[in-house]
């Protein structure tokens, strides 16, 4: 097995940490510096919040993120017993 109150493990794993937390957040920064830059483009008609097919849209997505969040769990419930 890994020895894990090593010198070199504690330094490897800190590195990771650090990098694996931080450049993904400034990668985001510089991606959002980047659109801030841009000129926007006038849409001529925005997206309509007031029809039935957004609302059903809406409905669909928030019913079908809920239940992907509880699928793994109805999954492996039955595995646990």
């Amino acid at each position: 097995g890994t020895l894990a109150d090593t010198p070199y493990w504690n330094w490897s794993s800190a590195i990771v940490i650090f990098l694996g937390r931080f450049v993904p957040l400034g990668l985001m920064l510089a991606i959002a510096g980047s659109f801030t830059v841009k000129d926007r483009k006038e849409v001529v008609e925005p997206i309509k919040t007031q029809g039935p097919l957004f609302i059903s849209v809406l409905v669909v997505m928030t019913f079908l993120l809920a239940a992907l969040s509880f699928f793994p769990f109805l999954v492996m419930g039955p595995i646990s017993i």
